[in-house]
């Protein structure tokens, strides 16, 4: 049957939309499941037929560009096809999509090499078409050279974030070779962010009984850089790498590294055998950026430049880091091609408890809104955009507290209202605390753990400080600016008395904060009094004129501020003197 040219055009436009639906279908990509209870025989598309091991997913012949394999949460240590490596991955995407490998839950899915000394890597990738490729969520653990091995020349695009890397490599050994949290070799395109990576590396001696004596001073690293090119490193936490650095960027085959970035990351704790927390070394790197980082107490400096092998760098720019206890780069001299600028040393990073890994901030960190704008780096370690406030927060946290708690002033059985508002997507949880002790709902205290605190009926008894600790999901904790609530319990009363007599206005106030500064005014809110002739007390709380006569007659008023956050205006009292 002949169509009509109408007939026709429909027909064109009807392919023209199946062809794009079906592309739109495939460039959303399938997914394969993974949980402990499954079968390697099944065919992973569905959680009801998932396989047993994410070595299946890996292997599975179907996995294409734009694929994700989702593991359900369980520990994983079995891999048939291997005993030297939990996860070998030998493809990958491509620039239409990457090859997800991801954690159902944030942790959920752990890969424990079990302390084996013959299960080196957690994932490693053993084919020169291993690109694209993006491992997220995993908790890494008990391996015994890497948790991540991305060690294949010439491949590129790897996404390796929000993982927690840890005891990697923790047995006696004296072994030359080293031992890292994750590990690349030769490629490009590498983003390293939102990792939690610590206690990487073996035994030191009499540490668990170990007495061998070699290579266990400096082998061992979090995050080990040789010959690639750009690679990213933001937004993650280092600590207790007391091994080596916690990121070492060096070659032993002659290959630089160029076009580094390294910001917005904590380094915390001292590597004890050498300076520095990030090395950079032999032969050289070209073009990095060190922006943003908290080295917290490292030894002496918090990076090293390492001048062994007579190295050579260029544009490599050093600015806005914190140093806690520390300087930022050892040697202190000049180096060429290495610039320094606005960097904050030896300061306190006012971290909530670093010694319990809690790195979030203080109100009053030097680090709040102390950084560079970076664009690669719009979000911290729990996705938390930036800037919350004025500027990028130095360090792997944003604080998340754009509006603090203000000081508040109240006459007795007045309510008083503390507030907070944090900023970020949340969900938040919230728990008001009065002189360090949690608040519970009841008596006259609602909103305790809401973003508004009542203290309904104040009275002496409530004037304290109060404080709030804001917490998010996936998050730490983060702790107010502290509010003090001073109480009014004595207003000045008015009074009439014969000339020639002394006089005293008071104020008597619960909660009296040290920085309150006090002013007795006359008549109009112009007229400040001060010290002089019958007239004392001018800026206390108690206000004395002696040998009253007429032309004190008036209304007085004191005001009290604690300036910026607050101030009280006492109800005015009349002085009237008798005829």
């Amino acid at each position: 049957m002949q169509l009509s040219a109408h007939q026709s055009y429909l027909r064109r436009i009807w392919i023209i939309g199946l062809l794009l639906h079906l592309s739109l279908i495939a460039s959303r990509g399938a997914t394969y499941y993974v949980k402990p209870n499954g079968n390697d025989s099944f065919s992973g598309l569905s959680d009801e037929l998932a396989f047993r091991t994410i070595q299946r997913a890996a292997y599975e012949p179907n996995l294409a560009p734009g694929d994700t394999v989702i593991v359900k949460d369980g520990v994983y240590t079995a891999n048939p096809w291997s005993t030297w490596a939990l996860v070998i991955l030998n493809r990958g995407g491509d620039p239409s999509g990457y090859i997800t490998f991801k954690s159902e839950n944030k942790g959920g899915a752990v890969l424990d090499g079990q302390n084996d000394p013959a299960r080196f890597y957690g994932f490693h990738i053993e084919s020169p078409s291993t690109s694209y490729v993006r491992i997220q969520d995993f908790e890494i653990r008990n391996f015994s050279k890497a948790g991540v091995d991305l060690s294949w020349p010439y491949t590129s695009n790897f996404d390796v974030s929000g993982n927690h890397i840890h005891h990697i490599g923790r047995s006696c050994s004296d072994s030359p070779l080293g031992i890292v949290g994750i590990y690349l070799y030769g490629i490009s395109n590498a983003v390293i962010q939102k990792n939690v990576i610590h206690d990487i590396g073996r035994f030191a001696p009499g540490e668990n009984g170990c007495n061998l004596e070699n290579h266990y001073q400096n082998r061992d690293h979090g995050v080990y850089i040789e010959a690639s090119t750009r690679v990213t490193n933001k937004n993650n936490l280092f600590y207790n790498i007391a091994r080596g650095w916690s990121i070492h960027v060096y070659s032993s085959r002659g290959v630089r590294t160029s076009d580094l970035l390294i910001a917005n990351n904590i380094f915390a704790f001292p590597y004890p055998y050498n300076y520095g927390q990030v090395i950079l070394a032999a032969p050289g790197v070209d073009n990095a950026s060190i922006q943003n980082n908290i080295f917290y107490s490292p030894n002496t400096a918090g990076i090293l430049i390492d001048l062994d092998k007579n190295p050579t760098f260029s544009g490599i720019s050093i600015t806005k880091n914190l140093v806690h206890a520390g300087v930022i780069k050892w040697p202190l001299q000049a180096t060429p091609g290495i610039t320094t600028s606005s960097n904050l040393e030896n300061a306190d990073a006012l971290l909530v408890n670093p010694h319990l890994y809690d790195f979030s901030f203080q109100p009053g960190s030097p680090a709040i809104d102390g950084g560079a704008a970076i664009a690669e780096v719009a979000e911290d370690i729990i996705g938390r955009p930036r800037p919350q406030g004025q500027a990028w927060d130095i360090g792997a946290y944003e604080y998340p507290i754009i509006s603090q708690p203000q000081h508040k002033i109240v006459t007795a059985s007045q309510n008083a209202i503390f507030t907070v508002a944090p900023g970020g997507a949340g969900p938040f949880t919230y728990q008001w605390r009065k002189d360090g002790v949690n608040l519970v709902n009841g008596g006259n205290i609602f909103g305790a753990t809401s973003p508004a605190l009542t203290v309904a009926s104040t009275s002496a008894s409530d004037a304290a400080t109060y404080d709030v600790i804001v917490s998010e999901a996936g998050g730490g904790q983060f702790p107010s600016a502290p509010a003090q609530l001073s109480v009014v319990t004595q207003l000045p009363v008015s009074q009439q008395v014969d000339p020639g007599v002394t006089v005293r206005f008071q104020v008597i106030i619960a909660g009296t904060s040290p920085t309150f500064s006090y002013q007795w005014k006359k008549d109009n809110v112009q007229n400040d009094l001060r010290d002089g002739g019958n007239t004392s007390g001018t800026r206390t709380p108690s206000l004395q004129i002696a040998n009253v006569s007429g032309s004190d007659a008036g209304y007085y008023r004191l005001y009290v501020t604690n300036k910026p956050a607050c101030w009280f205006n006492a109800l005015s009292a009349r002085l009237i003197l008798n005829q």
